[in-house]
């Protein structure tokens, strides 16, 4: 994709004679516009892209509103990436050639500069199997990041809320509840936010297994 510099092209938006102007965030960029092809033009390889393509497109539509606005919409703040692309590009590892979703483990719900506790673990508490017992040691539990809130997503299909689970740094641990505790293994994926909800961390994923 080129990136018009100046001149007329810097006001285009649209098509004209098969090239595509398209605005984002101040830059014009131009592309050709694709040509359509017939069904048997695909290699086996282009199919098994499209195909884990159109499922990490429909899955972000899903994420959109709980995920993709809050979050990956601020952390491109500064970037010429919309949220939407650096989600979908983010969690495209996760489909396979099929577009099925066959590695959660390779999802990715936060993203942001924040940084994670050392040593996060979170596994099926001994004492209460449909709770999750969370722990870390945080170097930043003394400065103003003690006071970001840890967040977490429990992968299910379809759209996945964040939970805010109550905890801050300082506390360096947490419990949250198992939705599925029967479940042979779940997904949880924790993060931080700051008080202000404009910056988060990476999100960190957990298989936690029914004993």
């Amino acid at each position: 994709m080129a990136r018009t510099l100046g001149g007329i092209g810097q006001y285009l938006s649209g098509n004209i004679e098969g090239l595509v102007f398209v605005r984002r965030k101040g830059v014009t960029y131009m592309r050709a516009m694709p040509r359509k092809r017939k069904a048997g033009e695909w290699s086996e390889k282009q199919k098994e892209a499209r195909n884990g393509f159109a499922a990490v497109i429909k899955y972000a539509r899903l994420q959109k509103k709980y995920v993709i606005k809050p979050i990956w919409n601020k952390a491109v703040k500064n970037m010429t990436m919309s949220g939407w692309n650096l989600f979908v590009k983010s969690n495209r590892a996760a489909f396979d050639s099929l577009g099925q979703l066959n590695e959660p483990e390779k999802l990715h719900f936060s993203t942001g500069h924040l940084p994670l506790p050392n040593h996060l673990k979170a596994a099926t508490d001994t004492e209460n199997p449909s709770q999750i017992a969370v722990s870390w040691t945080d170097q930043l539990v003394g400065t103003e990041y003690g006071y970001d809130s840890l967040m977490a997503v429990i992968f299910k299909d379809g759209a996945n809320k964040v939970v805010d689970t109550g905890a801050k740094r300082w506390d360096c641990k947490a419990t949250i509840e198992n939705p599925t505790p029967e479940a042979e293994v779940v997904y949880l994926y924790l993060f931080f936010w700051n008080e202000r909800h404009d910056s988060y961390s990476q999100d960190e994923v957990f298989a936690i297994k029914h004993s």
